[in-house]
């Protein structure tokens, strides 16, 4: 498997773990729709939270905070848009995009997390 995939789909399991031990409630992971993909959906309460996901493993460019940019966030919103569509028989009254970042330290072998709530 490819490093960078590699390093994805650890911080995407990071990430369900830290969201789960905050009380959301994990309902979808790396959900295809079309050419769309969510790396998760979650229930807050009865908030439905669309999630993207970014992980890296240097400082470089900094960080994997700096991944999330206006294109990104458009094509989170159009996914998301998809989604609802396509399960339009479950009403939700409240959504949310929600952006984590993940930097990991390799030689402490420690994750730095940060959660960005409503980035629209």
């Amino acid at each position: 498997m490819h490093y960078n995939l590699r390093v994805g789909r650890f911080g995407e399991e990071v990430a369900r773990r830290y969201l789960s031990g905050k009380g959301y409630r994990i309902i979808e992971n790396n959900l295809k729709l079309s050419y769309k993909e969510i790396d998760i959906i979650a229930l807050q309460g009865d908030i439905l939270v669309f999630i993207e996901v970014k992980t890296r493993t240097s400082g470089g460019l900094g960080g994997a905070v700096m991944a999330i940019e206006g294109r990104k966030i458009s094509r989170m919103k159009k996914a998301a848009g998809h989604y609802l569509r396509a399960y339009k028989g479950r009403k939700f009254d409240k959504v949310r995009l929600d952006f984590l970042s993940l930097d990991v330290n390799k030689e402490t072998k420690t994750v730095k997390i940060k959660h960005f709530c409503d980035i629209v």
